[in-house]
Formats: C-alpha cells, structure tokens, sequence
C-alpha cells in the first residue's frame, strides 16, 4: 500500500559534504581529556536571515529580453554528478526528478509530475511527464525521455569513486528499477529522512548514457545537453557562458527569457559597478564594504545571503600530530573565531559549529549556544592556555610545524581566514607554513586527503543535516576519503537518517554536534553571510537562494 504524497510535500530536513581523515582510534584518546563542550541551555531562536524586498504585483510575465547573472565565482567541475561547485549551465539545460521550491525550500514535481510513499517509507515511486524530450542535438536529437535514463543517471550519482562526492546520501538505496517506460521505483534498506531533499537536489540532474559515452564524462563544455529551458550558445570558458531559450521545452509557458547569460567577474567592486550601470542584472555575494557603497542605489534591491556552509580546519587525523586529540583541541581552542569574522570577512559572519547556523536553523547549534564553550567564548585567555597545557601534555611543549595548503580562487574561505589563524596560533607554537596552489590543484588535495591541515568550506547545496555530516563523519562517506570511524557518532548518524521525527531528529544532530565539537574532528570557525543585489525590473529572483540557479527559469525582466 502507499500514501500519495501531494505537490507541497514539505520535507523534514532543512540547506556534498565534505571530508575528514583515517579511522583514528578511539583508544588513543587521553583517559580524562579537557572537554570542549558543556551542557547547553535550550536553543536560542536566530532571526531570520532576510526579508524579502516587497514587489510590486504584475499578473502576467513579459516574455523576451536578456538576463546576466555576475557571479563572483568560476564553474570549477563541469559534472554535475561530481560538482561541489556552482553549476549555471547544467542548472538551465537540463531537469531533476524533482525541484526544489526556492521559497518554501519543499520539493515539488519536474519531471516526475508525483510521487508515492509506502506506508513502512522503503519504496518511493515517481510517475515521469510523458512527452519530455532531451533537446535536438547529437548525440540526443530529440528523442523522448524516459525511466531508463533516471535509472541510468541516480545509478551513475551512486557510483562507487570518490569524484561522486555525494554518492553515500543515497547509501541506503538497494534497487533503482523501471517497471515501465514512464515509472521509477527507489526501493530503500531502511526509512530515510531526507529522501525526497536529496533527489531534489540540484546537482542530480537526468542525464543520457549515450551523452556520457560521446563524451566519456560531463566535464566537456559540449556535454551540457538536457531536458531543460535552454540550450548552450557560447561558452568561453571560464569568464562566459550564453544559453538560449530551448523551443522543444516541455513547459510552453516557461520559461519567459529569450537569452540567460553567466559573467565572471571575480573583483568585488568591479561587479557592483556592472551592477549600477545595468551591465548585469544580479551580483551576488556582495561583501559589506562593497555592498555599504551602493546600498542606498535607486534601480538595485538587496537580500541577504548566508553562505551555505561553515568554514572550518579539517585535520588528518590519521597523521601525527593530528591524530591527539589534545592536539586538535589546543588548536580548536588557540583560534579566536571573533578575530577571523573581523580580518577575513569584514564583520560580516556568524561562529558555528558543524551544522551552520544561519541555514540550518532549526537542527544547527546557535551562537548564543557555542558563546558558553570552550573555543567560542571571549575573552581568549583561559582557552590560551589550556591550550598551552594540552601540547605540552601532548609532548609539544614548544609547538610544532605544519603545513597548509591555500589558494586564492576563493579568498574568502582558503586565503583570509588561513591568514588570520597563522597569527592566531603563533601564540601557542603552532607555525603553519602555507603551500599556494592553483584551483583544482587545492580542490584535489582536500578530495585527496593531501593535506596535514586545511580550511575549507565543504557545503551540501542542501538545507539537511544529513548532508553536512554523513559523507564526512560515516566510516564509508564519501567525502571521508580516509575512513574516519567513531562508533558512537557513526551510530547518532544512522539514527538521523532514518527517523521521519523532525523533533526527534533535531535531539539527535544535537548530540552528534557536540559529540563533533568534544573530539575536535575539526575546528569549525564561522558562517559568513553576503548580500545579493538585483535590479528593480528583475522579477521572481530570490537573492538568499543564488546557489540554485534553476530559479532563473521563472525569471522575468520588467523594463
């Protein structure tokens, strides 16, 4: 039997991914360790992060025009299967099972009109639009798509290689099947929360096998076909992209632009500046100091954003001195998160612990919680030298050398607040020696596991606790690439995927976070926030969401 699940289905988890290090063992744990945590008081509720900009009511889009999205950020991997990145073209060319409502943040149907549900939750079967066809190009030219190509699409998210990072979200699938040409059943092990969040993610889109074999991968620019509104006209890689209206889209009605069109441009005032003249239609992760200079600019609207991650130092835990938790704890405790908010991202950002507080609200740690802790509170002196304590018990008594990649494609996350921390544990004997490289030379290290230590910002694209944690704290995560293993936070974990309890659920990340926090697996610092600036005539563009390009198909332009 099976419980039809309605178009507004609201899921239970709230916006891979991540990566963490080599089962160390819980044995090598000092008998009686510093606790880096406390009993907490009940959750504070954190305002919320924005208020939409009212707009005016106009009951039927205008169709035409142009749309330039400035993005300060570059489309790193091209594969959405494998992407951690932005994706602007894919998120254009080609559909999901499901979508993702940009307001509500619920899925809804895309090319699965419904859905259903057994009742024990094991098995969902989707009920696909008849009449989609992939655009009319080769290897494609047109044909209709069907179930197979779902299964062949879920089946390659799934595949066992660390380039598919989010491959253990769907670890609990035992069987993806097309019982005919139109219906797709996932049968599951065990009930999974955040199922339907996760097939509505915007990286796992349905692709072609027959595109993939051409190809060999999606990274080639020219594999960037699908089901979608547009269709790729130019691509000058990385700085420009052009899409034009796909005329075979299943939906008549959408979308309302002729043209959408993706500029880089990485300088901060430079892409205000295009966003004053109307050289670009929106700019987002305008930094404050930037956005303080044109806030009061007649013809630009602002939302505010929240990165979708924490930036945090991750360890190699499985490599001395790394693998101490002493030595993890002095350095989580010698980081003073007030400092890196002010020198790396202007004010502009909020401490977190693993779960970011501004995005995942109702299940992440708040600050006024972490402000109790050791490592979060001010002012830094006791941390100091507890800190101090814990190496010299360690047999660091004058500290130690580490080294630490960076890279500058990124600033905000893997060059301002490395800097600032090198200062920061100077105080204690820690010298990191910083090793500069390029883009995805950085990328591939962390993937890798080549690093003693490293800061990233690992984000899941979604609003879902899971996300966060699973690929990076499970013994088979698959952004845990050197098998990290801790039986009892393996275990909260687990128990957090399959419960559909929402209250139950946030009591369990709860207890995973400060299970997290003790043992300092890593040292999570902050969760910046930005604003999104858009012009007045761009309708139906949610700046809190810029991320998840796929809003840009209900995008319409009133001038």
């Amino acid at each position: 039997m099976r419980q039809t699940q309605t178009v507004c289905l609201v899921f239970i988890g709230l916006l891979a991914v991540l990566a963490a290090s080599c089962a160390p063992s819980l044995a090598d744990t000092p008998a009686t360790p510093t606790r880096l945590s406390a009993p907490l008081p009940a959750a504070t509720p954190t305002p919320p992060l924005a208020t939409q900009q009212p707009q005016p009511v106009v009951l039927t889009p205008k169709k035409g025009g142009a749309f330039t999205y400035g993005s300060q950020l570059r489309q790193i991997d091209h594969d959405p299967h494998a992407s951690a990145s932005i994706l602007f073209d894919w998120d254009l060319v080609a559909n999901g099972l499901l979508d993702m409502d940009n307001d509500t943040q619920a899925p809804k149907p895309d090319l699965a009109e419904r859905w259903e549900v057994s009742k024990d939750g094991k098995v969902y079967t989707f009920y696909l639009r008849k009449g989609v066809k992939f655009q009319n190009v080769d290897p494609v030219n047109g044909r209709e798509l069907t179930a197979d190509d779902v299964v062949y699409s879920f089946e390659r998210i799934r595949t066992n290689h660390p380039r598919f990072i989010r491959r253990s979200l769907f670890s609990d699938v035992v069987a993806i099947t097309a019982p005919d040409r139109y219906t797709i059943q996932f049968s599951l092990r065990e009930p999974l929360g955040p199922f339907l969040v996760y097939v509505a993610s915007n990286y796992n889109k349905v692709v072609a096998k027959e595109v993939v074999d051409k190809f060999g991968d999606l990274q080639p620019k020219e594999s960037t076909i699908g089901t979608g509104p547009y269709m790729v006209k130019t691509w000058r890689d990385p700085l420009f992209a052009e899409m034009v209206r796909n005329p075979d889209y299943w939906d008549k009605d959408r979308p309302s632009l002729d043209v959408a069109r993706f500029q880089v441009i990485e300088d901060d005032i430079t892409r205000v500046a295009a966003l004053r003249t109307g050289q670009i239609d929106v700019a987002p992760r305008v930094p404050p100091s930037a956005y303080e200079s044109v806030k009061t600019s007649t013809n630009i609207e602002w939302d505010r954003e929240a990165f979708p991650s924490a930036i945090q130092m991750m360890f190699r835990l499985d490599r001395k001195p790394w693998n101490d938790v002493r030595v993890r704890r002095a350095v989580h405790l010698a980081i003073d998160r007030d400092d890196v908010i002010s020198g790396a991202h202007e004010g502009a950002a909020v401490i977190s612990g693993p779960l970011p507080p501004l995005v995942v609200r109702w299940a992440a740690l708040q600050p006024d919680e972490l402000r109790q802790m050791p490592g979060y509170r001010q002012p830094k002196g006791d941390d100091i030298a507890e800190a101090k304590r814990l190496l010299a018990e360690a047999g660091y008594p004058h500290g130690f050398e580490a080294t630490m990649p960076v890279s500058d494609y990124s600033p905000l996350v893997n060059l301002r607040p490395p800097e600032v921390i090198q200062n920061q544990l100077q105080k204690i004997g820690v010298q990191l020696n910083f090793r500069k490289l390029e883009q995805a030379a950085y990328i591939g290290a962390e993937r890798r596991g080549d690093f003693e230590v490293i800061v990233r910002s690992i984000g899941s694209g979604d609003i879902e606790p899971d996300a966060y944690l699973s690929p990076v704290y499970t013994k088979e995560g698959s952004r845990n690439p050197v098998g990290l293993y801790d039986p009892r936070l393996e275990d909260l974990l687990l128990r957090g995927r399959r419960s559909l309890d929402r209250e139950e659920r946030r009591r369990i990340y709860r207890d995973a976070q400060l299970l997290i926090i003790d043992q300092a697996y890593r040292a999570y610092i902050d969760e910046p926030f930005f604003y999104t600036g858009k012009r007045k005539s761009v309708r139906n563009y949610n700046g809190q969401w810029t991320f998840d390009n796929r809003q840009i198909v209900d995008v319409w332009l009133d001038r």
